[in-house]
């Protein structure tokens, strides 16, 4: 399913004892595990993926502290999306990562204020618009994809379709629990107050729900 092929000696080690991560260590597999990379996992761009996703990480976490290091992180993280989007334009994942750094920089250090807006005559956020864009039409039922855009659209003053794309959204996957909580946000700025309030319940509901879950101790989670 995946294109790689494992050696018959860990192919034989994980059947006999299925458990055995933990006496492996943090890298239970290593080069000399793995047999061969078939044609479709060479040309899904792992390794840029990785890297870029490594790399945005790592400006997530300095942009608070260290904005200069944070746009030179993100940057280079652009560019190893970028090199996967030169095999695959199409590639999902590159085309939403790609987006959510170009939003970043729109909002640069007033980053986490809800209410502000962006001007969509501007380049900066027509580049980050054409992406999301992008991104959608490669992966149209993605919830994640829809819901971010529909945050970005907002903040655009672009109600209609901002609307548009919260609903995809939550058709795609009625329980993100985010989209919810934005999509009541939303419908709380444009006067909507009742039925705003049906959205915020539903999705607190579910966060307890999860909490509840996560809490859980292991030896009763039922396995299937």
């Amino acid at each position: 399913m995946t294109g790689l092929r494992f050696t018959n000696r860990i192919n034989d080690e994980f059947t006999q004892n299925p458990n055995n991560w933990a006496p492996r260590g943090a890298q239970p597999l290593d080069e000399t595990d793995l047999e061969d990379i078939g044609l479709r996992v060479k040309h899904m761009n792992i390794i840029s993926h990785a890297q870029g996703f490594v790399l945005q990480m790592k400006g997530a976490m300095a942009w608070a502290h260290d904005p200069i290091a944070a746009e030179r992180f993100y940057n280079m993280a652009i560019t190893k999306y970028e090199e996967a989007l030169d095999t695959n334009p199409n590639d999902y994942q590159a085309l939403i990562r790609c987006a959510e750094i170009a939003t970043q920089f729109i909002e640069g250090h007033a980053r986490g204020v809800a209410a502000m807006k962006y001007n969509i005559e501007m380049p900066q956020v027509q580049y980050a618009n054409m992406l999301y864009q992008r991104a959608v039409t490669a992966n149209p039922n993605d919830s994640y994809g829809l819901y971010r855009y529909a945050q970005f659209l907002d903040k655009c003053n672009i109600p209609e379709t901002a609307e548009e794309m919260f609903l995809r959204s939550l058709e795609a996957d009625p329980e993100n629990v985010a989209c919810l909580q934005e999509y009541g946000n939303f419908l709380s700025e444009n006067s909507k107050h009742d039925i705003a309030e049906l959205f915020f319940v539903r999705g607190s509901e579910l966060a307890q729900i999860y909490s509840t879950n996560s809490n859980q101790p292991a030896s009763n989670v039922p396995v299937h």
